[in-house]
C-alpha cells in the first residue's frame, strides 16, 4: 500500500528539480539580504553537510510543519544539500543572483 505523504529517500532528485529548488533558495537569500551569512554558513558547514543531512532526515517530519513549502520541498532540500557539489552549486547561484540584483541599479545610477 502506497502512502501519498511518504517521501522516497532512495529516489534521485531530477536535475531540473534540483536547479529549480537551489535557484529558489538563492533568490530568497539575496532578496532577504542574507548573501554573506548564507555563503559563510555553507562554507563553514560544508564538511558536515552529509551528517547534517542525516539529522535533517530524522527531523524532517517535525521541520516540514514549520516551513511554508511543506514537507516534500524540505525533504528534497535535505537530500540535495547532502552532496557537496550541490553546496558549491548553491554558492555559485547565490553569487550570480547577487550580481543580477545589483546590476540593474548600477546601470540606473550611471544614467
Amino acid at each position: 500500500m502506497a502512502f501519498p505523504f511518504v517521501f522516497d529517500w532512495d529516489a534521485p532528485v531530477p536535475d531540473d528539480e534540483r536547479d529549480r529548488l537551489l535557484g529558489k533558495m538563492a533568490d530568497q537569500l539575496v532578496r532577504r539580504g542574507l548573501t554573506m551569512p548564507a555563503i559563510w554558513m555553507l562554507e563553514v558547514h560544508r564538511p558536515i553537510m552529509p551528517l547534517a543531512g542525516q539529522a535533517g532526515i530524522v527531523f524532517s517530519p517535525f521541520l516540514g510543519t514549520l516551513f511554508a513549502g511543506g514537507a516534500f520541498d524540505l525533504q528534497k532540500y535535505i537530500k540535495i544539500m547532502q552532496r557537496r557539489e550541490n553546496v558549491d552549486r548553491l554558492i555559485a547561484l547565490i553569487d550570480r543572483a547577487e550580481e543580477d540584483a545589483h546590476s540593474p541599479s548600477e546601470s540606473k545610477k550611471r544614467d
